[in-house]
């Protein structure tokens, strides 16, 4: 067995959170779906509900950095930014939250061997016939990604050809029934449905803040401090949490 194999499936965790994040765009999805694959796995190898939980909520966050991110969808719609830039710049921090989380368990999961058992090793044979069954599914969404950043979609229609190739590969697969079409249906009215929430939301609050004048007196009150630049910028991020 090599080093990979005690508490394998916090590594293999992370690496599902991130692909399910490059075709979700959501924390909240990604989280929820992973922890319906892969916490029930993790329990039948006796990992640690601290190590499960942590490592789900933890690969979660990626779908806020992953292209295409909800949140910077959102942000792009809100400050009048150009959405496919924003998707770019996520890339590279994406990657590096992912081989950060894949770095502390190389250098702290594996001193922990109680809390992430070793699994059984899974042949070569074994695996083949798992890769060509779901081979369809990483190839879902390339197209759009592709266009998207090629200039060739906007994300509107890139949104549009993926969920179009998504429904092909079910058609072909003969899994498209009435009940999969509701379920997928009702998912998107929910998702839909969360982002205009937040929208909606977003845009009163931001009359509220122009109406009462609260950023331009706060900006002043602060001004007027003489404090340093650092303590500033602490005060800034604490607001932001807020």
């Amino acid at each position: 067995m090599d080093r990979f194999s005690t508490g394998g499936l916090s590594i293999t965790t992370i690496g599902a959170c991130a692909g399910f994040a490059a075709k979700s765009g959501s924390s909240l999805a990604t989280a929820t779906t992973m922890g319906m694959v892969v916490l029930p796995e993790m329990k039948r190898f006796r990992y640690a509900d601290s190590l499960a939980t942590g490592y789900i909520a933890a690969g979660g966050t990626l779908g806020i950095l992953i292209p295409p991110s909800t949140v910077m969808i959102i942000y792009g719609i809100l400050t009048e930014q150009p959405i496919a830039s924003l998707f770019i710049a996520g890339i590279i921090p994406g990657v590096a939250l992912k081989r950060s989380f894949h770095g502390h368990h190389l250098c702290d999961g594996q001193a922990q061997s109680e809390v992430g058992p070793t699994g059984s090793e899974v042949q070569h044979a074994g695996k083949a016939p798992l890769l060509e069954e779901h081979l369809e599914h990483p190839l879902s969404f390339p197209g759009g990604n592709r266009g998207l950043y090629g200039g060739w979609f906007t994300p509107t229609e890139a949104a549009g050809a993926g969920a179009f190739g998504a429904f092909m590969i079910t058609l072909f697969r003969g899994k498209l029934t009435w009940k999969n079409l509701k379920d997928s249906l009702y998912q998107t009215t929910l998702t839909t449905a969360m982002v205009f929430a937040i929208l909606i939301g977003a845009n009163i609050f931001g009359y509220f803040l122009t109406v009462s004048q609260i950023p331009e007196q706060l900006s002043r009150w602060i001004a007027g401090l003489g404090l340093n630049r650092y303590l500033v910028m602490a005060i800034i991020v604490f607001l932001y949490m807020v």
